[in-house]
């Protein structure tokens, strides 16, 4: 029912899928483990930090795919 009266409902689940699913396990997780963990050794410290802008990048290349489907539908009607 909610599918049929929206039309972008898909890409508006991207939309959230690409925010979500990306936030909850990689971003998160590294920086509560940096706030928490200060007797980490050195790489690992080094390794959250590096996963924290990667997983940044990757939710952000999502949002820009939904957000362009969004429009390339939106001009097809």
């Amino acid at each position: 029912m909610v599918a049929w009266a929206l039309p972008f409902f898909s890409t508006i689940l991207a939309l959230i899928g690409a925010i979500g699913d990306v936030a909850a396990p990689y971003t998160l997780p590294a920086i509560f483990a940096l706030a928490l963990l200060k007797d980490a050794p050195k790489w690992e410290k080094w390794m959250l930090k590096a996963i924290v802008p990667l997983s940044a990048l990757l939710a952000l290349a999502g949002v820009y795919a939904a957000i362009a489907e969004m429009v390339s539908l939106s001009e097809q009607e």
